[in-house]
Formats: C-alpha cells, sequence, structure tokens
C-alpha cells in the first residue's frame, strides 16, 4: 500500500484547476478522482464532496456559464495546460496567467439576483439571505471567482463580484465584508464609457446609509491591507 503523504500528492494533482469551471471537466475530475479512491481508499474523501457541490452550483447559478464556457473554449485554453498547482493568494500573479475573463462568473450571477439595471443577469429575480451558504462555498471551493470581470450594465463592463454585491441594495453588507476578506481586489477597476472607473465613484442607486457604510468599510479594510503590505 501507498503512503498516506504518497497519495495525498497523488489527490493534489488530481484536483480540478479553479481558474476555469467548467462542466465537463468537472465531471472529469470527478471520473480520476473516484477511480483513485475506489483503488487507493484514502483516508481523506472530501475533495469529491466539493467536486458534486460545485457541480450542483453551476447547475443552480447558470445564468452565465453557458457563454463562460464557450468563451473559454473558444480561445483555446484547456485543464491541462492552465492548471496553476499553486494556492490562491493575492500575492499570487494570477492575471499573468490567467485572465480575469476567464474566472468563473457565478458570484456575479448570485450577487445581482434581484438587481433591475439594464443588461443585469441573473438566474433568480432576488437575493435571499440563505444564499450566503453557497456564496461560502464557492469561494472555499473556487476561490478566484472573486476576481471574474465577466460582470456588465449599460456602458459598465468587467464587472466583478464586489461591484455587484456593492450596488444590489439587497446584498447586506457583511457579504460585502465576506468578500474582501476572503481576497476581493479594493482597488480594482472597471470600465465605465471606455474609461477607468472604481465602485466608490458609482454608488448613485445605493440610498445615502448604504453607501456611507460601504466606504467606511473599504475606508476599513484598505487601512488594514495598506498596513499588513
Amino acid at each position: 500500500m501507498l503512503p498516506e503523504d504518497v497519495k495525498n500528492k497523488i489527490q493534489e494533482y488530481l484536483h480540478l484547476n479553479t481558474y476555469q469551471i467548467i462542466k465537463d471537466w468537472i465531471k472529469e475530475s470527478a471520473r480520476e478522482n473516484l477511480i483513485f479512491y475506489l483503488v487507493f481508499k484514502p483516508e481523506n474523501r472530501e475533495y469529491i464532496k466539493d467536486l458534486e457541490l460545485i457541480y450542483k452550483m453551476i447547475k443552480k447559478y447558470n445564468a452565465h456559464q453557458s457563454d463562460y464556457e464557450s468563451y473559454c473554449l473558444r480561445n483555446g485554453r484547456n485543464n491541462q495546460c492552465n492548471a496553476l498547482k499553486c494556492p490562491f493568494s493575492l500575492e499570487w500573479p494570477y492575471e499573468k496567467y490567467n485572465p480575469r475573463s476567464e474566472f468563473s462568473p457565478i458570484l456575479i450571477d448570485i450577487l445581482s439576483s434581484g438587481l433591475y439595471l439594464p443588461f443585469a443577469k441573473s438566474t433568480f429575480p432576488l437575493y435571499e439571505s440563505k444564499m450566503i451558504d453557497d456564496i461560502k462555498n464557492i469561494i472555499r471551493i473556487c476561490p478566484t471567482s472573486l476576481l471574474s470581470d465577466w460582470g456588465y450594465l449599460r456602458c459598465r463592463y468587467n464587472l466583478d463580484p464586489l461591484y455587484f454585491a456593492c450596488i444590489n441594495n439587497l446584498v447586506p453588507i457583511e457579504v460585502i465584508k465576506l468578500l474582501i476578506r476572503s481576497g476581493a481586489d479594493l482597488n480594482y477597476n472597471f470600465k465605465f464609457n471606455g474609461y477607468s472607473c472604481h465602485v466608490l465613484n458609482d454608488l448613485d442607486g445605493c440610498c445615502m446609509s448604504r453607501k456611507t457604510q460601504i466606504q467606511n468599510v473599504f475606508s476599513a479594510y484598505g487601512k488594514i491591507l495598506n498596513e499588513s503590505n
């Protein structure tokens, strides 16, 4: 029998590339991991559950999934050449290897729920408090989804999940804090009519109290990030 540390190394190698979450690749990874489990019977079998969970999530929140998968496949990327075997962190130069547009838009879908603005797109018509559990699981399994710039609205392009969390009045402030703590980019700028713009300069649709709360959150977390660098 193989030593447990060797089994763990094999499991790490078989882990799905979370820089692109495509249904067929999840199924392929699940098959490979299932064979591994049946042959070697490792102690840690949690990963197959994560694969099942993320597959259910992208079927549940599917407003962008078809277009996203077509985009990834059309641009010639594949699971093997694109699988960066490294831990996700703000320090990792992720954009050097993977454009933000190749990161899963699933969080954008969730955080757009109930957002009735031109070109807003979501699977569900309203944001519900129970969605927070799905958000946490998605961030845990697919942290790069925090950095996707797949979102768009009228005159606005390359929008990330943090943008939608801020402008959607149905999304609690605590969710914004969760995204930032988990690695969302506080300094990210989207395109507004071709010009670079920050979310704090595009909160006109929010009530004054929410706008103030968001500004305070950015100020507090921005200060923490600056002090840690």
